[in-house]
């Protein structure tokens, strides 16, 4: 399934989303754009993108500089381990997947008319994807629930 995407990207992307989770004081410009510029380079699955990884990896540190360099982590602020949506039950990926193109869909559409609702929607959603412990009736209560627009 995320075969067509730049799942590096997405790992990363995701892990700025986790950080951001509890950080929401700390969202600057850089961190909006930083954001809806890999969601939209998402797609470009052939395109090496190592200077969004770099930008997302600035924003990380900056937002959670002492759980950034943990040598003991929790885990919660890491990059999301791509490997792991495919340990999921097909119906947890189909709805985690339409989850993520809702967020692609909805950023390209939208990119230049951008309010705090959009982008709060667009940050817990690619934090949701990410998440590796939840439950099947949140995730339906939540794809259900989402109005990216």
């Amino acid at each position: 399934m995320l075969t067509a995407f730049n799942t590096k990207l997405l790992s990363y992307l995701i892990g700025l989303a986790r950080a951001i989770d509890s950080n929401y004081d700390l969202i600057n410009k850089d961190t909006i754009f930083t954001i809806f510029d890999s969601v939209v380079s998402l797609p470009n699955k052939d395109i090496e993108n190592d200077y969004l990884i770099q930008r997302i990896e600035n924003e990380r540190k900056r937002i959670i500089p002492n759980c950034y360099m943990c040598e003991s982590s929790c885990g919660r602020n890491d990059i999301y381990n791509i490997q792991d949506f495919d340990t999921y039950d097909e119906n947890i990926k189909s709805l985690k997947f339409s989850i993520l193109l809702d967020i692609i869909n909805k950023v390209s559409l939208n990119y230049y008319n951008l309010d705090n609702e959009f982008i709060n929607t667009v940050i817990n959603g690619l934090f949701l994807f990410g998440l590796k412990e939840i439950s099947y009736e949140y995730l339906i209560e939540y794809n259900n629930k989402i109005k990216l627009y």
